[in-house]
């Protein structure tokens, strides 16, 4: 219930981009602690895929800021 609640209120107070980019950081965070603290293996594949997506946020949020119409 409580995760629920801590999403909706990301979606309401940073928008629904903001909360895209936290779910997806949110799986190399758990590979992370797992191999931290339960010694997890790692192979490259898990490296190159963990590159990927940091390039793709990087790219997302490199952009300039939308341009919009003076009313």
């Amino acid at each position: 219930m409580a995760e629920r609640i801590a999403f909706f209120t990301l979606i309401r107070e940073r928008g629904a981009t903001y909360t895209a980019q936290a779910v997806y950081l949110s799986a190399p965070a758990a590979v992370f602690f797992a191999v931290v603290f339960f010694g997890g293996a790692t192979d490259a594949w898990l490296w190159v895929s963990l590159a990927v997506l940091l390039l793709a946020l990087w790219l997302n949020n490199s952009g300039s800021a939308a341009i919009r119409p003076s009313s």
